[in-house]
């Protein structure tokens, strides 16, 4: 018997037959079956209200154990230290902290008093900082960034900036008026967009700490369309400024729309620069540096040991000067964006430069009309680079990549080869019915392959068969050879089949495949508009 009948309710309906059907009763019916529903209507008022009070004597209970358990969990129980380090692991990675609740560090002070005091109190969250130029615009948000900084305390701390563009030319000095208070403790800086009057108080600021920075210039920095005096350009002083003269310098990044006027032309010695990074905004030739201006910059930093700028060599006057040797003793890293219009001119002013420390090339041509020169270029650098082992070609030309890798026979120390390939669509097809040729040249039994001591491989390109380079890291483990691994990122016009790697795995291989859509719009833009660190 159920418990409805124990309560002297029966559910022996007289319409069972019509339940859950479709018979419409008659009035007679209808009348009945209301006069049927009371009892049941009460008792069900009845348990409602029952369940009801259950359910708030539950809640009470529920709330009295739950608080005694928050007394012996063991979050509460963890030492104020290990608290302290999970909060850092919580802030960013990829880039500065930002100023929201709903992030790392402020949503750690949102949660209890205890993680308050403890966020508060614990410097090392608060030592990096981004902030929006048009975020910051009132006394209330300025003071908010001064407390921000000060729970540093001592530490040094990494800062980036960001205006936007849309404000125009004229801007209030609020946000480097409340982070030079803080110059003698910067490590990093990152400006973007920072307008000319901006830079100029940063430029002569106290920062004896400062690692890196990195500056985008809104416009053509100091330049007005009234000034025409390109002898003398303002931005050939700014690596004199005082911010760049710390001993503990290690990178500058600048990009601008004329990056080689911050060259002097006059003899000069920047001894504190030696990773330096220039970035064309702009377009034309006068945003590449030419030969005499590079001469100019290598001559000029002595100590240079990375180096990475844009440059072209044309046809004209700068191309038949002729300049000796010069040796880059601390140069390890060096990466150029060639847009010239002739291999050959470039590829002399290679052989001009002796880096008995250069490990690391990077080489980006750009100009898919550019005339390619004969011997392969790397076939000559070993003579003046001996020790290169790690190399990355980004080329138009899918046959220079593979001539300029069959020069690498010279260099038995090269572990690292890094490919991008892109081709203009008239070749496309051609890429595709010619990819088997590089990895032919990579294979462990060509004759070709001159790369005995390569241990890694990674290589981007619009799109590529499996067989070939399957096939290829097939023969590296069939001959057990040093190479480990291997990295394929393929810009593709849609989804493709998943790649089965368990075999090339299973061997001892790390490999790994990215397939991307080539759809720009699918980007996401980063969280805070600002650049990463």
């Amino acid at each position: 018997m159920s418990r409805g009948e124990d309560a002297g309710i029966s559910f022996d309906s007289p319409f069972h037959d019509y339940l859950n059907t479709n018979y419409a009763p008659t009035d007679v019916e209808i009348s009945q079956i209301r006069a049927h529903l009371p009892p049941y209507e009460g008792e069900l008022a009845r348990l409602d209200a029952l369940i009801q009070d259950l359910s708030a004597q539950r809640n009470r209970i529920r709330g009295y154990v739950d608080s005694h358990k928050a007394l012996i969990s063991h979050p509460r129980r963890l030492p104020q230290d290990i608290v302290g380090e999970i909060f850092l692991a919580c802030l960013p990675t990829q880039r500065n902290a930002i100023m929201s609740a709903s992030e790392a560090p402020l949503l750690l002070g949102r949660v209890c008093s205890r993680w308050r005091s403890i966020a508060y109190a614990l410097p090392r969250l608060w030592c990096s900082l981004h902030i929006s130029a048009d975020f910051v615009d009132s006394e209330e948000l300025q003071d908010v960034v001064t407390d921000w900084l000060t729970r540093a305390s001592l530490l040094p701390l990494a800062l980036s900036v960001h205006w936007s563009t849309s404000l125009g030319y004229e801007y209030d000095d609020i946000v480097i008026a409340t982070l030079l208070p803080f110059s003698s403790r910067w490590s990093a800086l990152q400006l973007l967009n920072v307008p000319d009057e901006e830079f100029s108080s940063v430029a002569e600021a106290h920062a004896p700490l400062l690692a890196d920075i990195g500056i985008l210039f809104e416009r053509r920095f100091g330049r007005r369309e009234y000034v025409q005096d390109d002898e003398n350009p303002p931005e050939a002083s700014i690596l004199k400024s005082n911010i760049f003269l710390g001993q503990n310098l290690q990178r500058i990044a600048i990009t601008t729309r004329e990056p080689p006027y911050f060259v002097p032309t006059a003899p000069f010695t920047w001894d504190h620069v030696t990773n330096l990074i220039f970035r064309a905004s702009g377009g034309g030739d006068q945003d590449r540096f030419d030969v005499p201006a590079v001469y100019r910059l290598l001559k000029g930093c002595p100590r240079l040991r990375s180096l990475d700028l844009p440059m072209y060599v044309g046809y004209g006057p700068e191309a038949d000067v002729q300049h000796g040797l010069l040796t880059l003793p601390t140069l390890e890293a060096l990466s150029i964006r060639n847009d010239s219009n002739t291999s050959e001119l470039f590829e002399n002013f290679l052989d001009t430069l002796v880096m008995p420390r250069l490990t690391k090339l990077h080489l980006t041509n750009s100009n898919i009309n550019a005339e390619t020169a004969d011997p392969p270029i790397l076939e000559r650098l070993a003579q003046h680079a001996p020790l290169l082992s790690d190399i990355r070609l980004e080329l138009f030309s899918f046959w220079d990549t593979i001539t300029i890798i069959r020069g690498l026979q010279p260099f038995p120390h090269v572990e690292k080869l890094g490919i991008v390939l892109w081709s203009p669509e008239e070749s496309w097809h051609s890429l595709q019915s010619d990819e088997s040729e590089l990895f032919d040249v990579l294979s462990p039994d060509s004759d070709a392959n001159s790369e005995p001591a390569l241990r890694e491989l990674s290589l981007e390109t619009q799109d590529f068969g499996e067989k070939p380079w399957v096939d290829c890291l097939r023969k590296h483990l069939l001959r057990k050879t040093g190479f480990r691994r291997f990295h394929l990122h393929l810009w593709c016009d849609g989804p493709r089949d998943k790649i089965d790697l368990t075999e090339l795995v299973a061997g001892g291989l790390d490999v790994s495949v990215r397939c991307s859509i080539s759809d720009e719009a699918a980007r996401k833009p980063t969280p805070w508009q600002g650049i990463e660190r």
